[in-house]
């Protein structure tokens, strides 16, 4: 015994007999009774929750908003003829909603199935009295069945997919469609009486999963919208003589229902705990049951002096409500009540937006962002993207960044496409991808107090624009009406992005600071800039990509504004090591990159990750977002209603451009990644939608391929619209980047351009024709250098950041730092190149011809466009400058010099080695003098 007992007393033995005793007497406190209860938040009636007071709106805010929340409609209808019979040709003029099974009818009668012309009648009963409408859950659908014989209002019955295929039957007199369901949907019933619903009565939680009914019964439904299980809850009695009016929400999980009853004479806000309910949901309700409630009228009479009525209740997760109370003076006050027992579990941060915010272009992506396959997920989502860096530094308690590359609003909020960006099947609950979700969902669902989102050059494009000046021989949008459409284009985004920023002030927290983000300027725009290799844009590409950024974050900044959200400009962020403005080893901005990305249909060139901040670039960008934040503490500004987007008058981007004299179109940016290669020789199929564009049925569309332009044809709508085309592509087309224009009128009467960048390929293993196969081209896209200075394996021409290399070049040879270039070193002339794409293309992206021939287009350019004659002597002097560039072609590149930073590389690479050896020897000595000090003892 006593020497078990001295077993004990040893260190290592008293603190395993601790930790025995600790977990013992932790499983015991874990089974106690009641240890693993919640905490009593809204139910415990002896303590008050807690009140805040937030903005005031007026009516025409608040009915906006009362609209948005209630009813069956959650989406812009889109206003559209749509033919319903052909004889005689007969349109049904009216409003559509976009849906996964078609073109829907705002009231609900007629439906037009994808790959079908005539809309067919929806026939639900033998009556035909039904109606369909949407959900904001795409898969669900509500039929209402009009209630004729006591005039109640609607009969529901619940539809999905299944219940949503329809037997179709044609009319042979007249050939219109009655569409039969052929299965039947789930009726919302109680077992001795149907349910009633009115458009007014109808509630989703903000992540669509259910439904709350509202009805003059004083009775609340909760249906899921997954199961399609009901529960109905008793909230009070109905009066003997009037009808209850009220307003409803519900949480993501389904627990609480918040109630505010809205009669004058009898209102109240009622809040339902589901969760102490006896009976569980059910496909056929019994009976009305009762849950455990709280009556919160009493405690807000005591903090709102004078006291009216409360409405539009809202759930920011599961322990704060907000609700808007009417004012006197005809306005809306919102405030905020925080559950007793509780403090606000706010989600720090989250970062929405596109690739600028996803960090594409610093690599080191989150696993499954970067999967390249029909199903992938190519969100190129950062460890390196500023979000993640500035919640390093911040040190905040949570955080998350669901921005995508590629984004656009409506990944962000819905629109016409309100499915996600990326569809995975092996997608579960548990796991949350940037795509998996509208970007919205997570501010839903996570009720963030910091968002940050930069967004919307991907709905204009602006990549796609900067890749077609890469591979465009000549200057890319150099004429005055290219650019004045552009802007148009631009400026016709304005009410996107306003509508954008609402919703994300709607679904936010009262508090919630939004900072919109602008984007930064990449490159270098002036004359004399000396550029890297890997960067080919002539001096007119680099000051039309510099004006556009500023006039784009200008109407970004606008609408802002316009909403009363921050605006943080960061456009001179990278100052200072832009693309041009830097040895390549330094710059914060990719110049063009291989990447891993397949390109337009597995043929690969110019990775995503060209153009975009590198892991330095987002360090800058991360400093700057905090320096005009002041690390997140900024306040919210007021909205400015006034705000519009900036006239198109005396910009930049339409200065010293001549005028081509053609007419101005509307553009309409259109992108299909799937469909984008032209093969030569070849047929190119493609359906461009009646509805998105707004063409009218009938009317020929003239079809054009820049750049030097090709008439492929005039192709006619059909009789919704739609266009179809069946192109031949001649087998002389030149092969690389092209523009595809469509030209006709919408139903609007305005001239439109619908315009898509596609690349004219000879076959699908030698895309430019050249005889080496795509597999074993260095750099798809652009002209190899044969020059690898960094000795990474990558051309220059297509290296991203061209890194710095050793060199035993001698001292005194070393160019003086001031006046070096920012191209790469290289010891002896490359191989000459194979010239492509003309001499205007090659010479405008060889360094040392870049001034000469910028210059010269310049100057005989802008001063031909505005009238301006030049003198004899420098009209042939110019023209000599240019005869003498073409002679020289082909060319090797010039020698260069070596930079004064890589003169003492060697030298520190001495010192690295000299630093591990006395490192090494240090260990061995110490270990030395350790085993000596242990056998002494």
């Amino acid at each position: 015994m006593k020497r078990k007992l001295k077993l004990l007393t040893t260190t290592p033995s008293r603190i395993i007999a601790l930790l025995i005793v600790t977990i013992f007497y932790a499983i015991l406190i874990s089974v106690a009774p009641g240890s693993a209860e919640s905490p009593v938040t809204w139910l415990d009636s002896s303590k008050n929750p807690s009140l805040y007071k937030n903005n005031s709106i007026d009516k025409t805010s608040y009915d906006s908003l009362l609209e948005k929340r209630r009813g069956f409609v959650h989406q812009e209808c889109i206003k559209k003829k749509v033919a319903v019979s052909r004889m005689p040709l007969h349109y049904y003029r009216g409003c559509w909603y976009v849906t996964d099974i078609g073109l829907l009818e705002k009231d609900g009668k007629y439906l037009l199935q994808p790959g079908t012309e005539i809309a067919g009648r929806i026939k639900g009963n033998s009556r035909d009295t039904s109606s369909l409408h949407p959900s904001p859950n795409p898969k669900v659908f509500l039929e209402l069945i009009d209630d004729e014989a006591t005039g109640y209002g609607f009969f529901v019955t619940l539809r999905n997919y299944d219940t949503t295929i329809f037997d179709q039957q044609t009319s042979a007199i007249t050939g219109s469609v009655t569409l039969t369901y052929q299965k039947p949907g789930t009726r919302l019933q109680r077992s001795n009486s149907s349910i009633h619903i009115d458009e007014a009565d109808v509630w989703y939680s903000g992540n669509a999963q259910w439904m709350v009914v509202w009805n003059d019964k004083g009775t609340v439904t909760r249906i899921s919208l997954s199961t399609f299980k009901a529960l109905q809850v008793t909230v009070r009695e109905k009066p003997k003589y009037g009808r209850l009016t009220g307003a409803a929400d519900i949480t993501n999980d389904g627990r609480y229902i918040a109630i505010a009853v809205t009669n004058p004479s009898y209102d109240e806000l009622y809040l339902e705990d589901l969760a102490t309910c006896e009976e569980a949901e059910e496909f056929v309700i019994k009976n009305p049951i009762n849950c455990s409630e709280r009556t919160l009228k009493p405690y807000l009479e005591s903090k709102i002096n004078p006291y009216e009525l409360v409405s539009l209740p809202r759930f920011y997760g599961n322990d704060a409500i907000s609700v808007y109370h009417t004012n006197t003076d005809a306005t809306y006050t919102q405030y905020t009540l925080q559950a007793p027992n509780t403090t606000a579990q706010l989600s720090d941060y989250i970062a929405l937006g596109d690739s600028f915010a996803s960090g594409e272009g610093a690599f080191d992506y989150e696993d499954g962002t970067d999967v390249d396959s029909d199903d992938g997920n190519k969100c190129h989502l950062s460890k390196l993207s500023y979000p993640y860096l500035i919640n390093q530094q911040l040190a905040l308690s949570s955080f998350r960044s669901v921005a995508c590359s590629g984004a656009k609003i409506e990944n962000v909020v819905g629109g016409e496409n309100r499915n996600n960006q990326f569809e995975r099947p092996e997608f579960m609950a548990g796991e949350l991808h940037p795509g998996d979700h509208r970007q919205i969902w997570h501010v839903d669902n996570f009720s963030p107090n910091i968002i940050t989102i930069s967004m919307s050059g991907n709905d204009i494009g602006f990549g796609d624009k900067v890749r077609y000046c890469v591979m465009e021989p000549d200057s890319c949008f150099n004429t005055y009406e290219d650019r004045l459409e552009i802007m148009q284009e631009i400026n016709g985004k304005f009410d996107k992005l306003t509508d954008m920023y609402r919703q994300l002030k709607e679904a936010s927290t009262p508090n919630a600071k939004i900072y919109i983000i602008g984007y930064p300027q990449i490159i270098n725009p002036d004359l004399f800039a000396k550029c890297g290799v890997n960067v080919h844009l002539s001096m007119e590409e680099r000051e039309f990509a510099f004006d556009l950024t500023a006039y784009f974050n200008k109407v970004i900044k606008s609408a802002a504004d316009n909403v009363g959200v921050s605006y943080i400009g960061i456009e001179g962020s990278l100052t200072g090591s832009r693309l041009c403005e830097t040895s390549s080893a330094a710059v914060a901005v990719n110049g063009v990159t291989v990447g891993n990305d397949s390109g337009f249909i597995g043929i690969r060139f110019l990775g995503q990750e060209s153009f975009h901040p590198n892991a330095s670039g987002h360090v800058l960008i991360k400093n700057a977002i905090l320096e005009h934040t002041d690390s997140f503490t900024k306040v919210t500004p007021t909205p400015t209603p006034t705000a519009v987007p900036p006239s198109e008058e005396n910009q930049m981007l339409l200065k010293l451009v001549k005028h081509s004299g053609r007419p101005i179109n509307k553009l309409n940016y259109d992108n299909d990644p799937k469909n984008n290669v032209l093969y030569r020789g070849k047929v190119w199929q493609a359906t461009i939608d009646a509805v998105k564009y707004q063409l009218s049925p009938f009317s020929s569309y003239k079809v054009i391929l820049n750049s030097a332009p090709t008439d492929l044809g005039s192709y006619a709508t059909d009789l919704n619209g739609n266009l179809k085309l069946n192109i031949p592509i001649p087998a002389d087309t030149v092969t690389g980047m092209h523009t595809l224009h469509i030209y006709g009128q919408n139903e609007q009467g305005e001239h439109i351009d619908i315009y898509r960048y596609v690349y004219v390929a000879a076959s699908k293993e030698d895309a430019d024709g050249n005889g080496v196969l795509d597999d074993t081209e260095p750099c798809a896209g652009v002209q190899a250098l044969g020059v690898d200075s960094d000795a990474d394996g990558i051309d220059d021409a297509c290296d991203g950041v061209i890194g710095e290399t050793q060199t035993n070049q001698p001292k005194e040879d070393i160019q003086n730092p001031e006046t070096s270039t920012s191209y790469p070193p290289s010891e002896e002339a490359p191989h000459q190149p194979q010239v492509t794409g003309g001499v205007q293309n090659f010479y405008k992206n060889q360094p040392s011809q870049i001034l000469a021939y910028t210059l010269v287009s310049t100057v005989l350019n802008q001063g031909q466009s505005h009238g301006i004659p030049l003198p004899d002597s420098t009209t042939q002097k110019t023209l000599g400058t240019v005869i003498e560039i073409q002679n020289k072609v082909p060319i090797a590149p010039m020698q260069y010099k070596r930079k004064a930073i890589s003169s003492n590389h060697k030298y520190s690479v001495v010192s690295l080695v000299s630093i591990l050896v006395a490192c090494t020897m240090i260990m061995i000595l110490s270990y030395m003098i350790y085993a000596k000090k242990k056998a002494t003892v």
